[in-house]
C-alpha cells in the first residue's frame, strides 16, 4: 500500500471533503455503499477497516455470522465530480474478523487472488519490464467510453510505451465501433508518435489533458478520472 491513512486525511482537509462513499461490489457486481460524515474517519479507521453487517447482501452470511470488515484500498480512492457537496469516494475490501484474511466471495478478493496466482504461474503470454512505473510482467491498457464502460482492453509487455500499447488499442476498436473519432488521453500519450501511427488507421484527434503547471496538491483532471474509476 503506497498511499498512507494519514496521506488520506490531508487530503480530505485540502479539498474540504464533507462526505465519504465506502464503496464494495456484491457477487453480482452490483456496487453497494456506506456514506458518512468525512469527520467520522480517522486513521485507525482507514487502516484497520469498519465492522458492518453483511447479512444483507445477498449470497454472503447469515445474520448470526455477518460481522465483516469494510476496509478501505487507500490506492483506490477518488473525489466525486458529480457530487452536490464534496464527497471523496474509496473502494474497499471485504476482511473476515476471524481470520483477518480477504472474505472469498467479494469479488475484488477473487480477482486479486487470480492475478497473485498468475505472477506465480509465469504463464500467460510475453512479460516486460517497465522502468518508470517499476513494473515487471504486463500492463493492462483499457479504452473507455465517457462514463466509464469498457470499450476495449489489451494486454501486453510491461516494457511497451503507453503510447505505442495504444496504436493496438485503437486499431482494435475501430472494428467494433468504427465511427469513434476523438480520444481524451493523458500525457503519457503526447507527441507526435502517437498521432503519426494512427494515420493509416483512420482520422483521430488526440485531446490531452494535462495537469496545470501552477496546479498544487490533488487536482481532480478532466475525463482522467473516468478510466481510474475503472481500473478502480
Amino acid at each position: 500500500m503506497a498511499t498512507k491513512p494519514k496521506d488520506i486525511i490531508a487530503r480530505i482537509k485540502d479539498n474540504d471533503i464533507e462526505w465519504v462513499d465506502l464503496r464494495f461490489t456484491d457477487p453480482k457486481g452490483k456496487w453497494q455503499h456506506l456514506t458518512m460524515c468525512a469527520g467520522v474517519l480517522g486513521e485507525d479507521e482507514l487502516e484497520e477497516g469498519l465492522m458492518f453487517d453483511g447479512s444483507s447482501i445477498e449470497g454472503w452470511k447469515a445474520i448470526n455470522e455477518s460481522d465483516m470488515i469494510l476496509k478501505p484500498d487507500l490506492d483506490a480512492v477518488y473525489i466525486d465530480p458529480f457530487s452536490a457537496t464534496p464527497m471523496m469516494i474509496i473502494c474497499c475490501d471485504i476482511v473476515e474478523p476471524s481470520t483477518g484474511e480477504l472474505y472469498a466471495r467479494d469479488p475484488r478478493s477473487t480477482a486479486k487472488r487470480a492475478e497473485a496466482f498468475v505472477k506465480t504461474t509465469g504463464v500467460g503470454g510475453v512479460r516486460g519490464y517497465d522502468g518508470a512505473k517499476k513494473l515487471s510482467g504486463r500492463k493492462r491498457h483499457v479504452l473507455v467510453e465517457t462514463q466509464g464502460l469498457v470499450a476495449r482492453v489489451r494486454v501486453h509487455a510491461a516494457d511497451i510505451q503507453d503510447r505505442d500499447g495504444a496504436v493496438d488499442v485503437l486499431k482494435a476498436v475501430r472494428f467494433s465501433f468504427p465511427w469513434l473519432r476523438h480520444v481524451f488521453a493523458d500525457g503519457g500519450y503526447a507527441g507526435d508518435k502517437l498521432r503519426d501511427a494512427l494515420k493509416a488507421h483512420g482520422s483521430w484527434t488526440i485531446e490531452i489533458i494535462k495537469r496545470s503547471d501552477t496546479a498544487k496538491g490533488f487536482v481532480l483532471l478532466p475525463r482522467r478520472w473516468v478510466v481510474e474509476r475503472t481500473f478502480a
